[in-house]
């Protein structure tokens, strides 16, 4: 019966052990998933405000050249702007 007793022990301390040694794969798990988290969540935040840029930029140069052309039409039409080449009658 003393034999049983000391049995059960054993398995209730190899337990313990056992679940001690659980958590501390459950944090280091959480700990690593958090890592993994914020390093995909600034990926995309980056990928997203560089294609925001892309964009912006775009448009941008989109906007000064019409403004562009849409001046030197502008010039060439009031007589401002001197054409190269000239206009047959």
């Amino acid at each position: 019966m003393e034999e049983l007793r000391e049995l059960v022990r054993a398995l209730e301390r190899e337990v313990h052990a056992l679940r001690a040694e659980v958590a501390a794969y459950r944090d280091e798990l959480r700990t690593s998933a958090d890592a993994i988290v914020t390093r995909t969540s600034e990926r995309v935040r980056n990928d997203f405000f560089t294609e925001v840029g892309k964009t912006v930029i775009t448009r941008l140069f989109y906007i000064i050249g019409l403004v562009v052309v849409g001046l030197a039409l502008w010039l060439a039409g009031s007589g401002k702007l001197p054409l190269p080449i000239k206009a047959a009658p």
